[in-house]
């Protein structure tokens, strides 16, 4: 059973924050699998949330 992961509104401004960090100083592509990675996060999380 997956679990809900809730984001607060101050965690989803730090990851828009991050992510155009990304797109201005490095690249799209590392900007994307930042997002990519944190998503990856999140699923894990989800699945697992007492790992």
């Amino acid at each position: 059973m997956a679990f809900k992961v809730i984001i607060s509104d101050e965690a989803k401004s730090d990851l828009e924050n991050s992510y155009l960090y990304h797109l201005e100083n490095a690249s799209k592509k590392i900007a994307d699998n930042f997002i990519k990675d944190f998503r990856k996060s999140i699923k894990i999380i989800s699945d697992n949330p007492h790992f």
